[in-house]
């Protein structure tokens, strides 16, 4: 790393994270919102989350590892 740090970029850096770290701790905040909103809807966030995260899976990938799941718990005797 150079002994010089040029004061204006680093400046500008770290201004630009700042300023992402609030946007952030927003979206948070109105993420929460929207969950606490399902919750007095009557909707559990718990399951919520775990429907967003299939959402997010591969198609395939997720029909694998629901049928893998599915033996184990034959396996297991859980019905």
């Amino acid at each position: 790393m150079a002994d010089e740090v040029n004061k204006q970029q680093l400046l500008a850096v770290i201004s630009r994270v700042e300023r992402l770290e609030e946007e952030i701790k927003a979206l948070t905040e109105d993420k929460k919102s929207v969950f606490d909103e399902g919750k007095e809807k009557g909707l559990d966030p718990k399951y919520v989350r775990k429907v967003i995260a299939l959402k997010k899976q591969d198609p395939e990938k997720r029909r694998i590892e629901e049928a893998e799941l599915e033996v184990y718990k034959q396996a297991a005797g859980v019905e």
